[in-house]
């Protein structure tokens, strides 16, 4: 049984867990790994560098995991 405000399983808690690549010479196959993961998993976030937040836009458009730099 699940009361409020408890977590009932690995995919809800996925939610709460974002993904940090903040390294400025992450490569387009590195970057495309993450986030098909992140979308994959159902990841809350991921946290990446500015000079790649075109690219992750562009590959979790329409996954609800949240973009951050």
């Amino acid at each position: 049984m699940t009361l409020p405000g408890q977590i009932s399983g690995p995919k809800e808690l996925a939610r709460f867990v974002d993904y940090l690549l903040l390294h400025p010479h992450v490569t387009k196959d590195e970057l495309t790994r993450v986030c098909t993961s992140a979308r994959e998993l159902g990841l809350g976030g991921i946290c990446v560098h500015t000079s790649r937040l075109a690219q992750a836009y562009h590959l979790l458009e329409g996954s609800g995991v949240k973009i951050n730099a």
